[in-house]
C-alpha cells in the first residue's frame, strides 16, 4: 500500500503546465526546423513525437498526483485533451492593469483616510477663523455705534446730515462687510459639511474594492 502523500492539483493547473511544456517544445522545434508553413512532414512527425513524450511524462506522474479528486482510473492525457478543460493563456497585461488599479486604490484610500482625519480639524479651524473675523468687525461696529450715540449734537440740520454721513461712510460698510463675511463663512462650512458624506461614500467603496482585490491575490 502506498503511504506517500500525493500532490493535490487542479486539472486546470496541470493543463497549464502541459501547455507551457508544449509551447516551449514547439519554440525549440521552430528554432531548429524553421518552416514557413505546417506542410513539412518531418517537422510534423517530430512535433507529434514530442507531444506524445510530454503526455507520457504527465501520465507516469499521475500516480503521485491527486487531480480534482480523481481516483486515477482515467487517462490523464484524455482528461487534458478534453476541450472543456482548455485553459486560457495567462494575460500578463491584465495582471499589470490590476496591479496598477490596486495601487491607485491604495493611494486613494490613503488620501481619503487623511482627509477624513483632517476634515474635522479643518472644519473647526475654519469656524474659529470665521468667528474671530466676524467678532472683530462686530466690535468695531459696536464701537462706532457707541461713539455716535454718545456724541453731542446740536439740533440743526447740518449736524444730522453729518451724523448720517458718518453712518453711511463708516458704520454701514463695516456692517456690510460683517454680513458678507458671515455669509461666506456659512457657505464654506456648508460646503465642508456637504462633502463629508461623499468622501465617506468614496472611502467605503474603495475599501470594498481593496478587500475584493486582496481576496483575489
Amino acid at each position: 500500500m502506498d503511504h506517500h502523500k500525493k500532490i493535490t492539483l487542479n486539472l486546470l493547473d496541470v493543463k497549464h503546465l502541459q501547455s507551457q511544456f508544449t509551447k516551449d517544445a514547439t519554440n525549440k522545434l521552430n528554432l531548429y526546423l524553421p518552416t514557413t508553413d505546417n506542410s513539412d512532414p518531418l517537422k510534423n512527425r517530430v512535433s507529434e513525437l514530442v507531444n506524445d513524450f510530454i503526455f507520457e511524462i504527465f501520465e507516469r506522474s499521475k500516480d503521485s498526483l491527486e487531480i480534482d479528486g480523481s481516483d486515477g482510473s482515467t487517462s490523464l492525457r484524455k482528461m487534458l485533451e478534453n476541450p472543456t478543460n482548455e485553459v486560457e493563456p495567462f494575460d500578463f497585461s491584465l495582471q499589470e492593469q490590476v496591479r496598477k488599479l490596486y495601487q491607485e486604490v491604495e493611494n486613494e484610500t490613503i488620501r481619503l483616510t487623511k482627509l477624513r482625519r483632517e476634515t474635522p480639524q479643518n472644519f473647526r479651524s475654519t469656524y474659529e477663523e470665521s468667528f474671530q473675523k466676524s467678532f472683530s468687525v462686530l466690535q468695531e461696529f459696536q464701537k462706532e455705534i457707541e461713539e455716535l450715540e454718545t456724541a453731542k449734537y446740536d439740533d440743526d440740520d447740518s449736524v444730522l446730515i453729518e451724523r448720517e454721513k458718518t453712518f453711511t461712510e463708516q458704520v454701514k460698510p463695516k456692517l456690510e462687510e460683517m454680513t458678507f463675511q458671515y455669509e461666506e463663512s456659512i457657505k464654506t462650512l456648508k460646503e465642508i459639511k456637504d462633502n463629508i458624506p461623499e468622501e465617506r461614500s468614496e472611502l467605503a467603496k474603495l475599501e470594498q474594492i481593496t478587500k475584493f482585490l486582496k481576496e483575489k491575490d
